[in-house]
């Protein structure tokens, strides 16, 4: 009797660690010889000895391999990923090696389910069922990122212009070229937009010299209309001569005021205090022409006599009656003009560079004032342009073809004198 029981001890060991494919069927879950981590202990021992002297039979449990799960090589010391058919001295026959047991484990796991698994846990589902319904769950609850829109294109086509008006019975007719791009988010019904200078061919004055625009900070976004319940309509007022001010901080809170006298919704657009610098490392120094403000504008024409004026520019945005594809925006630019003629921009000095604004633009109405011109009892305008409107379905795909931004600036002391500027800007 020791000696069958040695040889059926041999037997047993050959079923939970051999290639026996028949009898280690008989070994899943703990429910014959072996326990589910694939290793003898006492009670396994106890039951083998019973069902060899017939006291017990060994119960017979239907395989729940799935038809993907393959045996692994026989005393293989790497764990395998799945439950499989034949078990190694080292492996579970249940857990992944990615997968932790958790504490409410037990490390001498039997065919029993113990009171802390899960109630939902069966002895055949393999663990990483729950851990790839983790990432699965989280992925889609978190996909709620607003699609991007891509930047709309303005080529600027045929019929783009730049009037330059000035306090004479006369204007000179720039054609620009160039692109714009208009950069829109969702929000709410509608969507917020902004303005950018993408390229500006060089303008030529005849006589002057060359007309650059560059880049400038980007503007306040403006609306994209889709519900047809707010207005685009903008309107700009310049005025040379607001009264004396003592600093540019000084002319920013005379411009405030006058800009809120002007109505309801107009804002400061743009202020300087003429003798002052504006900007660069200079900025609210005391000047008398450009030079004296490196990296900035000298407040007023250079040599200018009319002293310390406060030079003041309002705007009204949002205005207007609704219209399904109203857009409005600001475009920042910095304006200079180089005597060469050549062409180019940036290769000489600037002989006029105007501070750096935000031009509004709309597709619905502009209107344009400038007052006190050339320091005098002047008025340039108002004059009025019409643009066209975009679409918001369009915008979401990134076009803007047949739309028309319009708008205006005013600019104060330029080598032609004081400026209301029509902008025009006509997209492919």
């Amino acid at each position: 009797m020791r000696q069958s029981n040695r040889w059926f001890l041999g037997l047993l060991l050959m079923t939970c660690v051999g290639d026996a494919p028949i009898l280690a069927s008989q070994c899943v879950g703990g429910e014959c010889y072996c326990d589910e981590e694939g290793r003898i202990g006492i009670a396994q021992l106890i039951r083998a000895v019973n069902v060899s002297l017939g006291n017990s039979a060994c119960p017979s449990v239907p395989r729940t391999e799935t038809p993907t799960e393959t045996a692994t090589p026989p005393f293989s010391q790497t764990p395998s990923p799945t439950s499989t058919s034949t078990f190694t001295r080292t492996l579970t026959s249940t857990h992944t090696p990615t997968i932790t047991p958790t504490p409410t484990e037990s490390p001498t796991t039997t065919a029993t389910a113990t009171p802390t698994e899960s109630p939902t846990s069966t002895p055949t589902a393999p663990p990483t069922s729950t851990a790839t319904s983790t990432p699965t769950s989280t992925s889609t609850a978190t996909q709620t990122d607003t699609p991007k829109i891509p930047p709309a294109s303005c080529r600027l086509a045929e019929g783009s212009e730049l009037t330059l008006k000035i306090p004479l019975p006369a204007s000179i007719v720039l054609l620009p070229e160039g692109e714009l791009s208009v950069n829109c988010v969702e929000d709410g019904p509608d969507l917020s937009c902004g303005c950018e200078v993408e390229a500006f061919a060089p303008v030529n004055i005849i006589g002057l010299g060359d007309l650059c625009v560059a880049p400038f900070a980007p503007c306040a976004t403006r609306t994209a209309v889709c519900d047809g319940n707010d207005g685009v309509d903008v309107v700009l007022n310049g005025d040379r001569n607001i009264g004396e001010c003592t600093s540019n901080a000084t002319c920013a809170a005379m411009c405030d005021a006058h800009c809120v006298g002007l109505g309801t919704g107009y804002f400061r657009q743009g202020s300087t205090c003429e003798d002052f610098c504006l900007g660069g490392e200079k900025d609210g120094d005391t000047c008398g022409v450009d030079a004296h403000c490196p990296g900035g504008v000298c407040g007023g024409p250079d040599g200018g006599t009319d002293g310390a004026i406060c030079e003041c520019v309002c705007a009204q945005t949002g205005i207007g009656a609704g219209a399904v594809g109203g857009l409005s925006c600001g475009l920042g630019m910095a304006i200079t003009v180089e005597l060469d003629e050549d062409g180019i921009c940036g290769n000489i000095q600037p002989a006029v560079t105007f501070a750096p604004t935000c031009a509004e633009l709309t597709t619905g109405m502009s209107r344009g004032q400038l007052d006190h011109a050339a320091n005098q009892n002047l008025s340039i305008g108002p004059t009025t342009l019409t643009g066209a409107p975009a679409s918001c379905d369009a915008l979401r795909q990134g076009e803007l073809g047949g739309a028309t931004l319009v708008g205006h600036l005013a600019f104060f002391g330029s080598a032609i004198g004081d400026l209301l500027v029509e902008n025009s800007f006509v997209c492919e």
